[in-house]
Parts: structure tokens; C-alpha cells; sequence
């Protein structure tokens, strides 16, 4: 039976001298999915870094499609984030790293990777209201995060049982 055929594991061995682990698909699956995301992110963060301007981020914000009760909370959080731009882009950077990191250590199988992916999902979630400002626009914010990380973190904690500490 070939690996594409079995639906329980990536075989990647093929003859290879030093095998490979047999991860989950379901593993592969996430892990591919949160990498993408985070790689993007980072790409976004750094060229936003050196090319947006605050100014831009709030009209934006006065654009966006959000009740109009928090269009208002939505200009003065992109306002305040926009003031601290460089600082907060490569926070959130270095945030999604220590995230790719822990992917890396998942798809290879390491416990660890579990623990770093959710400190800085975690943290992510967390930091807009935080570390930029608190209203009822940032809440929502970081409820709909916090609902994508839990489903994110739920998943890969039912893979834990196929990682080994070191």
C-alpha cells in the first residue's frame, strides 16, 4: 500500500536509509495550514513595516465593514497601533516565528513544538488588547482570534499522543 493510499500516516521512508517518522495525516494537515499562515503573516507584518503608514491605517479603519458602533473604536485602535507600527509589526513578527517553530518541532514530532505554538498563539490573541488598546472593538477582535487558536490548539493536542518529548 502506498502512503497516499493509507489514511492514518504520511509514510515518507521510500527505501530512504534513515526513515522518517510516520506522522498523522491530520498532523500534516495542520501543520502545512499553520505554517502557510505564519509565513504569510510574516511577509505581511514586514512589508506593512516598511511601507504603510499610520495615516492609511486609519482611513482604512473608517472604511472597514464593522457595525457602525465600533467603526469609531476600529479608527482609534488602527490609530494607536499605526503610532507604534515598526514596534508592534515586529512583536507580532517575532510572535508568529517562536509559532513557526513550534510547527516545525509538531511536524517532526516533538512535544515541545506544542508548548511554543501555544504560548505565542496565545499571546497573539492576547495582544491587541494588551499591549495596543482596550475597547469593545479590540474585545471582539480577540474573540474571533481567540475561537480560530482554540480550534488550532484543540487540534493539535489531539495529535500530542503522536510526539515524543525530546
Amino acid at each position: 500500500m502506498t502512503s497516499w493510499e493509507n489514511n492514518d500516516t504520511v509514510d515518507e521512508n521510500d527505501g530512504l536509509e534513515n526513515p522518517k517518522p510516520n506522522r498523522p495525516r491530520m498532523l500534516n494537515v495542520i501543520c502545512w495550514l499553520s505554517g502557510f499562515n505564519g509565513i504569510a503573516t510574516v511577509i505581511q507584518n514586514i512589508i506593512s513595516t516598511f511601507d504603510s503608514k499610520p495615516e492609511d491605517m486609519v482611513n482604512a479603519a473608517s472604511e472597514m465593514p464593522v457595525a457602525e458602533n465600533l467603526k469609531g473604536q476600529a479608527v482609534q485602535y488602527f490609530s494607536e497601533y499605526g503610532d507604534k507600527l515598526v514596534s508592534h509589526n515586529l512583536s507580532m513578527s517575532a510572535l508568529y516565528i517562536l509559532g513557526l517553530i513550534g510547527v516545525w518541532e509538531m511536524y517532526n514530532l516533538r512535544k515541545r513544538g506544542f508548548f511554543m505554538y501555544g504560548v505565542a498563539h496565545i499571546l497573539i490573541t492576547f495582544y491587541p488588547m494588551l499591549l495596543v488598546l482596550q475597547n469593545q472593538f479590540t474585545e471582539e477582535l480577540t474573540i474571533q482570534v481567540g475561537v480560530v487558536t482554540a480550534v488550532f490548539i484543540g487540534l493539535y493536542a489531539s495529535q500530542l499522543k503522536y510526539m515524543k518529548e525530546a
